[in-house]
């Protein structure tokens, strides 16, 4: 498990940090390339787990035990071959004992979905082959899509973590083609805003 902090400046907020328990080490790269664009007015954390099973043990216990008492928590993990409901109503029977403001937000398939989600920037990084019914890149489910599609479509120049860094400096925070990319963006604003219920 690994931590960072970076400050976000701007105005005064509800909220003085906002710390995200994350999968792996990629997801904190978007994070960190992203929520710049979102103006967010709050002190911002990064928790990293090694992998979906290492969250699991730890993110309950690593919630009660934060020193910052007016922090407000997001755990983010991929879906992967989950069921997403299923995986959520496990992750809430493993946050039982949470007494702190959190949120449980799944990425529909993989982070990497995404990226199809916003294709144009992969194609603007990277030289792609794609297949011929779909020359211009255009991927209206992104959720069917994932790691393994992304290194084949860009021949393997694709890595998680440098991909994701460089990917997070491009992502529209705005783009409503991936709805869990959409829900999470929406969460992170309200909870700036002190408005997350």
């Amino acid at each position: 498990m690994a931590l960072e902090s970076r400050v976000l400046r701007g105005g005064r907020s509800i909220v003085k940090q906002l710390v995200f328990l994350l999968e792996e080490e990629s997801m904190k790269q978007m994070l960190i390339g992203l929520l710049p664009r979102l103006k967010l007015n709050c002190d911002v954390k990064y928790i990293t787990f090694e992998g979906k099973s290492d969250l699991k043990k730890q993110f309950a216990k690593v919630i009660n035990l934060w020193y910052e008492q007016d922090a407000f928590f997001i755990v983010a993990l991929d879906q992967d071959s989950n069921d997403c409901i299923v995986l959520k109503n496990i992750l809430n029977e493993m946050a039982a004992s949470i007494k702190r403001p959190f949120r449980i937000r799944i990425v529909c398939k993989e982070l990497e979905s995404w990226y199809f989600a916003q294709f144009h920037f992969v194609k603007q990084i990277y030289k792609v082959k794609l297949p011929k019914n779909n020359r211009k890149g255009t991927f209206k489910h992104p959720e069917k899509y994932g790691a393994y599609e992304l290194e084949k479509f860009t021949n393997g120049e694709y890595k998680k973590i440098d991909g994701s860094r460089r990917l997070g400096l491009l992502l529209d925070p705005d783009s409503i083609v991936s709805s869990s990319f959409r829900l999470f963006v929406s969460t992170v604003r309200e909870i700036n805003e002190g408005l997350s219920e």
